[in-house]
């Protein structure tokens, strides 16, 4: 059992990274944060963020996360649902598994 759990830990931590400490550079060096740390500056101090999917691709030719984080997080005292786009996953194009959370979020 912790043997999967640490698996999955790997997973998240995977997804996290989007597309790759290159690619998080690059982001850095032209002046803009990363989706999850822009989320992080929208939610409210010490608030949780619940990240729905964040293991969409898993197993498939796709980054780990689809390169879209969807989740449900506190802004001025309000649940809300929130989405972003991850533009070190390819350039921030669309992938079946982005249409998926979208769709996903929107419901």
């Amino acid at each position: 059992m912790l043997e999967h759990l640490e698996v999955v830990g790997e997973l998240l931590d995977e997804a996290e990274a989007g597309g790759g400490p290159e690619a998080m550079d690059r982001m850095r060096s032209r002046d803009k944060m990363p989706i999850r740390e822009r989320i992080g500056h929208v939610l409210d101090p010490d608030s949780p963020f619940l990240e729905i999917s964040p293991l969409a691709g898993y197993d498939s030719s796709y980054t780990v996360g689809g390169g879209f984080v969807v989740g449900i997080g506190v802004i001025a005292g309000v649940e809300c649902v929130i989405v972003g786009n991850d533009p070190t996953v390819l350039g921030g194009a669309m992938t079946p598994y982005m249409s998926k959370k979208w769709m996903r979020a929107i419901e």
